[in-house]
């Protein structure tokens, strides 16, 4: 078992997920009763690459996300203060966020240096590229482009990339 989908679910206890061990995606999806804590065996998943965490409203912060091998990390958690909180992921490479890019996005993504790639719904891509690009940047910014329920393919080319870097001013 590599990929696992908890959708629309009551389910509050992962504890057994980290003996699972080849288990390298996990999804959770409207699975509204979940606090910040349920989500702490996360951690212990020692070949996590990729997690998805979708319409949580419990969730306000990811600080708890300490996982060593997490890459990948999809986001559409509307009462996220702020995504510097993954700033524990020590590997972090791709960044996908479904809902609206705060106004600071590009300010944000700065604080976290090992994001590589940062997908967004076309909207959202062309509301950050009004603005100037933060001194120091490195990553990608690409369009989410698949339909709405599917899991965002990480390490698929995309069509449009814009390749943000120190000084330069975006579309």
């Amino acid at each position: 078992l590599r990929s696992l989908a908890f959708w629309f679910g009551t389910r509050r206890s992962f504890a057994d997920l980290p003996k699972l061990q080849h288990l390298t995606r996990v999804d959770i999806w409207r699975t509204r009763q979940l606090e910040i804590a349920d989500l702490a065996p996360l951690n212990d998943i020692g070949g996590l690459q990729t997690l998805a965490l979708r319409e949580l409203p419990k969730v306000s912060t990811l600080t708890w996300l300490t996982n060593r091998s997490l890459r990948d990390l999809e986001l559409d958690l509307e009462n996220l203060a702020s995504l510097t909180s993954v700033s524990g992921v020590p590997r972090l490479e791709n960044l996908a966020i479904r809902h609206p890019a705060p106004r600071d996005l590009l300010a944000q993504l700065t604080r976290l240096p090992t994001v590589r790639a940062v997908y967004l719904y076309p909207p959202a891509l062309n509301q950050v590229h009004d603005g100037e690009t933060p001194a120091g940047a490195a990553f990608v910014l690409r369009p989410i482009d698949v339909v709405d329920g599917q899991f965002m393919p990480f390490g698929v080319n995309l069509v449009r990339e814009r390749h943000i870097a120190a000084g330069d001013r975006c579309c």
